[in-house]
């Protein structure tokens, strides 16, 4: 069952995915050569943006836009191959299948440290609840910008060390 992000990545796909497919149904050819370049390219940013931006950046999505983009796919072959794309991610999506092995065991994990922490907050230890919620937060944050292609770590004199800072 999908979480409440992702059911707003779900919906943001729909709409995007809905709104090419208005372009789509006004065009008589099944190549789409009768649609004006500016939907064309309106829908094409949407779609790719949408693909982008809902999944990592290696993802077989971006890939696959990639792919479509490098053979030279444009106007209408190109919008109906971007939309294969975002319903497939969105098909993927919406059945659980875009989390990795290793995402639902740090949900399971980070979730019985939330549980720990609670515990723990009850009996009235909150510092100690605190660091523990505190380091399991750190904790999956660095794991999401790994897999968004984020620099969690720098390179120093006494070796990689951990980034500190946001900026």
């Amino acid at each position: 069952m999908p979480n409440p992000a992702e059911k707003q990545i779900i919906e943001q796909l729909r709409s995007v995915i809905a709104a090419a497919d208005q372009i789509i149904s006004r065009s008589i050819y099944d190549d789409l050569s009768d649609v004006s370049e500016s939907d064309l390219r309106l829908a094409l940013s949407r779609l790719r943006a949408a693909v982008e931006r809902l999944s990592s950046i290696n993802s077989s999505y971006t890939r696959d836009l990639k792919q479509i983009d490098s053979k030279g796919w444009r106007g209408g072959q190109g919008l109906l191959m971007y939309r294969g794309v975002a319903q497939s991610l969105l098909d993927d999506m919406a059945a659980g299948y875009t989390r990795s092995f290793q995402e639902l065991i740090h949900s399971d994990v980070f979730s019985d440290y939330f549980d720990i922490a609670e515990y723990i907050l009850d009996a009235g230890y909150k510092d100690a609840a605190a660091v523990i919620i505190g380091s399991t937060l750190e904790g999956h944050l660095r794991n999401l910008c790994r897999k968004h292609g984020m620099d969690v770590e720098r390179t120093t004199s006494q070796g990689n060390v951990p980034r500190r800072q946001i900026c």
